[in-house]
């Protein structure tokens, strides 16, 4: 009986390849599920939702064009999937106008703000005197969490009150703002 267990391994390999997904790709095999409408275009067939009955009240018919002499787009606005992270709308041709130079230059600035918030912290280390003449702090109680705790973080970020004069400058692009 030595060929059941043989076809009970293989029974069992094969299925333990299938549930792994080991099937000598060099990737897991996802499988991939694909939408009964993946182009999503029923909606756009469909008489019955607000849009296309409001454009009939006032005066539009399937086939013609939107705006005043009817000239206008008469298919469906369509998204293109971006794969760079300029923004909505930003085309590579854009990003050399003056308009996307500025917003990097603000993006850098809002970046190196953070950094100097949080990297005097983390990169200064007390010397060894200071360890040795470090007075012992009392540790303060616990705060209680309110019901906003998890809220906190986004509301200090907003409070415009903790920034420096300059940091403010700087933000708001008035002059005398830091190098």
């Amino acid at each position: 009986m030595p060929h059941i267990s043989h076809r009970i391994s293989q029974y069992l390999t094969l299925w333990h390849h299938r549930l792994t997904g080991v099937m000598g790709l060099a990737g897991v095999k996802r499988k991939q599920r694909i939408a009964a409408d993946p182009q999503n275009k029923t909606w756009g067939d469909d008489k019955s939702k607000f849009g296309y009955k409001m454009l009939q009240k006032m005066g539009w018919s399937e086939g013609k064009g939107l705006g005043k002499n009817e000239d206008g787009g008469t298919d469906h606005l369509e998204m293109e999937f971006k794969t760079d992270t300029l923004g909505l709308g930003v085309t590579k041709k854009d990003a050399t106008e003056e308009t996307y130079q500025q917003l990097t230059i603000f993006d850098s600035i809002l970046k190196r703000i953070n950094t100097e918030e949080s990297g005097p912290e983390a990169a200064c280390k007390p010397s060894k005197k200071e360890k040795k003449h470090k007075v012992k702090e009392t540790k303060s109680p616990v705060k209680t969490t309110g019901r906003l705790a998890h809220r906190r973080k986004f509301i200090n970020n907003k409070r415009v009150d903790q920034y420096s004069e300059a940091h403010l400058k700087e933000i708001l692009g008035v002059s005398g703002s830091l190098n």
